[in-house]
Formats: C-alpha cells, structure tokens, sequence
C-alpha cells in the first residue's frame, strides 16, 4: 500500500471517529447511540458501513484499551500474520491511541481474527495464544506489548525459526520457557481465539 493510500485510510478512519464522537443523544455518522448514551462503531476489513448493533460491549475475553466510558467503541479484527494489519499499527494506530483513545474519546477493542493470510494461520494462532497467555500474567498492557512485538517483527517471527522468535517476544511480557509451553497446549485460549 502506498503512503497517500495509508494517509487516506487514516483520514477516513479519524474523519469518522471526529463525527461519531461528537453525537450524544443521536445517531450521526454511521453509528448509533446506545441506551446509555454512548455511540459505537465498528471497524473491520470488509465491514462496511456496520452500526452499534452489530458492534454490541466488549467481550469479557477481549482485549480493551481506554477508558468504559468513551463515548465510541472501535472494534478491530486483525491477524498477527496479517501485512496490513502490520501496517496499520505502524502508521494508524499510534494516532487513533494518542489522539483518541489516550484522551478518552474512544475505547479500542482487539480482537484476533487468525484466518488471513491462510498459508499462515497455525502461526496467527500461536501468536495470537502467546498474547492470550501474556495478558493473564501481565494484563492488557502485556498482552498489547506481545501483539505490537508480534506485528513489528513479523518477518522475523514467522519466517525465522518460528519458536524461537516467540520465546523472545513471550519472554518480553515475562513467559519463562516452561510458561511458554504450557501456553501453546492450552485449548481453552485456542477457543476463546475461535469464537
């Protein structure tokens, strides 16, 4: 993708998050408010157009960054092993989260999506378990570190010596190599990730 593409791409995604933000007692810009005021948005590839009703409170399994009571809730469906999921935590995300989400005008929610580039799906999921098993140790805030890791250093990680290269992003957030491996047997996380 190319610079003016990423420019905008994030145009688009604050142009929306600026209108949204702004409504309190009405529907504007897509989304809808909910009972208590607040408005959500949904974001993802292929989405298009969704509204607050098909963007319903996080999950108690996701992964949240800022504050429950922002007044916009941005969903995002990424794959560790995705380049333009890299990408957009490279140029995008920073932004949203100093501007938006550090400020308290949005509530960013991550959810894995392993399922694209398919040729590497068995690495999207063991990533994505790493951060599971982070983000019990350590919280959200480990579980982020592991994810950010997991996208800057894609081609080191999953065309490298796989594991390896997840120990030393695991070991990051604290996973000795004994929690390392129990965390990749562990199917209650594989589900979580699945549904």
């Amino acid at each position: 993708m190319t610079n003016w593409m990423h420019k905008l791409a994030a145009a688009s995604l604050f142009a929306t998050l600026v209108a949204c933000s702004g409504a309190t007692e009405s529907a504007g810009a897509g989304g809808a408010t909910s009972a208590d005021g607040a408005q959500t948005a949904q974001a993802s590839a292929g989405a298009g157009g969704a509204t607050s009703q098909d963007a319903p409170d996080p999950r108690p399994t996701d992964q949240v960054l800022g504050a429950e009571t922002a007044p916009v809730t941005l969903i995002e469906y990424a794959s560790v092993t995705c380049g333009g999921c890299a990408r957009a935590h490279e140029t995008i995300i920073p932004d949203l989260k100093s501007q938006y989400v550090d400020t308290g005008k949005v509530r960013f929610v991550f959810r894995e999506y392993p399922k694209a580039p398919a040729s590497l799906v068995n690495q999207s999921f063991l990533g994505s378990i790493i951060a599971r098993c982070a983000a019990e140790k350590g919280g959200n805030d480990a579980f982020f570190l592991v994810i950010d890791a997991l996208l800057k250093n894609q081609r080191t990680w999953i065309f490298g010596d796989t594991e390896a290269e997840l120990t030393k992003i695991a070991s990051q957030a604290g996973m000795d190599k004994e929690a390392f491996d129990a965390c990749l047997t562990r199917q209650d996380l594989l589900d979580v990730i699945n549904a």
